[in-house]
């Protein structure tokens, strides 16, 4: 996530996977950021304190057919997927594979 200016943003949210949510990297996050996969591994909850940089996480979801995303701090037009970099409709969405 990232947004102009340097004022603070507070995003959290939760991903929940059909599969397992594996190879967590943290990028760029700062203390006090945090991204933790449930012990069952099919849930992301992350929190991020952000000032205008960049704070994320990559991962994989190996053969999940749909991913349930829920973002509290986010508006559907400050969320872009893919390539194409498209709005979700609502939050929260989910993304599904076909």
């Amino acid at each position: 996530m990232t947004h102009p200016g340097t004022a603070k943003v507070v995003v959290s949210g939760t991903i929940t996977a059909t599969r397992d949510i594996r190879h967590l990297t943290r990028v760029r996050l700062e203390p006090g950021n945090v991204a933790t996969v449930s012990p069952d591994g099919h849930r992301l909850a992350f929190r991020f304190t952000n000032v205008g940089h960049l704070d994320g996480v990559d991962f994989t979801a190996e053969c999940s057919h749909a991913m349930r995303v829920a973002v509290k701090g986010a508006s559907t037009q400050q969320i872009r997927l893919g390539a194409h970099r498209v709005h979700p409709t609502s939050v929260p969405f989910t993304i599904e594979r076909h």
